[in-house]
């Protein structure tokens, strides 16, 4: 089963920054994956992030690789 929404912890994790680089991306509004604020908590919905990541330019020329341009398996 897949989880629909993660927490800020479990994202930076996830792309291998930081939990204060993903807030920096926050505060400055034109950065990181889309968000949403839960009460007083920010979450990241996974469908999202598996976009952003998708998204993010790769090296070495995976892209072109075939079978390289799977979705991203998020939440699992």
């Amino acid at each position: 089963m897949q989880r629909e929404m993660l927490n800020e912890t479990e994202v930076a994790g996830l792309l291998g920054m930081s939990v204060w680089t993903l807030r920096a991306w926050r505060s400055k509004g034109d950065r990181g994956p889309r968000f949403v604020r839960v009460s007083n908590r920010c979450k990241y919905p996974a469908r999202d992030l598996a976009l952003f990541i998708k998204s993010l330019p790769t090296g070495g020329g995976a892209a072109a690789q075939p079978g390289g341009g799977g979705e991203a398996e998020i939440g699992e």
